[in-house]
């Protein structure tokens, strides 16, 4: 019956590296031959097992970032990781500079609090130190970053233009995703159903292009009103509300593109 050592020397003789990495090139010369022959035997016997059961480390995942509204101070960062095994050493980098170098080999979570608070798009790097199966150091890497954008709010209404921060704010319905746009992306899509349509972004973007699901186009139909005041911690943005107004209730899909 075929024992398990019986295939860790199937394993070992499979190996193409067996002829340069077996017990034929050890060396048991010297003054002490017998304790460098067990020595050098064991590197052997460590180096070819290391070379059978060698697994690389691997990150799955690694989360922290997220997405902000410009102005947005973040004063500390948890982030978490998911590896397949524990590494030789763990470190996060911001930007090229370690952040983070004295966590435990076993941790898979941990906070960074920055010296100053971060307001503009920051990307971090988790580190883990590995060696390969033929003992050459390497670092495994993954990143997350955190953006700031600004938003985009748009969204059916009656009564007045929205003329104040608050009521931009308020075209969003509570926080409404379906009603707050990131301005990373350049199209929107979405149902419009009333007699006037208003969309609040900065007064550095413009409407390019709107078109109905009809493929009409009425881009030249929105008007913009006077620049707002739209104030994010110390950050203030110049934004301006642009209106699309009918006569009779309408129930159209729009598609706007800004630049």
């Amino acid at each position: 019956m075929a024992t398990k050592f019986d295939s860790i020397l199937g394993r070992l003789r499979e190996s193409d590296d067996a002829s340069t990495s077996n017990a034929h090139d050890v060396n048991y010369t010297g003054s002490t031959a017998s304790e460098h022959g067990v020595k050098n035997v064991g590197a052997a016997l460590d180096k070819l097992l290391n070379k059978v059961y060698y697994s690389a480390v691997s990150i799955s995942s690694f989360t922290g970032g997220g997405t902000y509204e410009v102005g947005t101070a973040i004063s500390g960062v948890s982030f978490s990781w998911v590896l397949n095994k524990n590494p030789l050493s763990i470190a996060i980098k911001q930007g090229s500079n370690i952040v983070v170098d004295d966590l435990a080999v076993d941790s898979r979570s941990c906070t960074y609090t920055p010296a100053t608070a971060i307001k503009s798009n920051t990307t971090f790097t988790l580190a883990c130190g590995d060696v390969t199966d033929a003992g050459t150091a390497t670092t495994r890497t993954a990143s997350t970053t955190l953006s700031f954008l600004y938003k985009v709010f748009f969204n059916t209404i009656t009564g007045r233009t929205p003329s104040t921060q608050s009521e931009i704010q308020a075209m969003g319905v509570g926080g409404d995703t379906a009603k707050i746009h990131w301005s990373n992306s350049k199209t929107i899509t979405r149902a419009f159903k009333g007699k006037k349509f208003c969309i609040a972004l900065p007064s550095s973007m413009k409407i390019s292009k709107a078109v109905t699901s009809n493929n009409e186009t009425i881009t030249s139909k929105f008007v913009a009103g006077e620049e707002i005041d739209y104030t994010i911690g110390t950050t203030t943005t110049k934004y301006k509300v642009h209106t699309f107004e009918v006569a009779v209730e309408m129930d159209v899909t729009l598609t706007i593109t800004l630049v």
